[in-house]
């Protein structure tokens, strides 16, 4: 990811780690009833201002759909990245050893 976008506003650099290489930081939206995502103003992994959970050039109800989620992330101990309305580290992770292995998932 670094060397495709090489911003620390969005991407760790490798040098340094990132929250998610310590397992403590997700990537989250919310979803409806049928499984379909909610409108949240911009696609996951969007690299630009209107992903900022300040921005403000956004409808009602995409305010409404952050600030429930952030509200939900913030009750259980998590606390927000504010360039990704997406991103939430868990509180006190960021001293968490720095991992680098890949899951295997099947």
């Amino acid at each position: 990811m670094w060397t495709i976008v090489s911003n620390p506003e969005y991407v760790a650099n490798p040098a340094r780690g990132s929250i998610h290489n310590r397992g403590g930081a997700v990537d989250i939206t919310l979803v409806d009833k049928e499984g379909n995502e909610i409108d949240m103003g911009t696609k996951f992994d969007h690299f630009g201002t209107e992903s900022s959970h300040k921005y403000q050039n956004i409808s009602r109800d995409i305010i409404r759909n952050r600030k429930f989620l952030k509200k939900i992330m913030e009750k259980h101990n998590f606390e927000s990245f504010d360039s990704e309305w997406w991103h939430y580290n868990l509180k006190g992770s960021k001293k968490d050893k720095l991992s680098n292995f890949n899951w295997r998932c099947n």
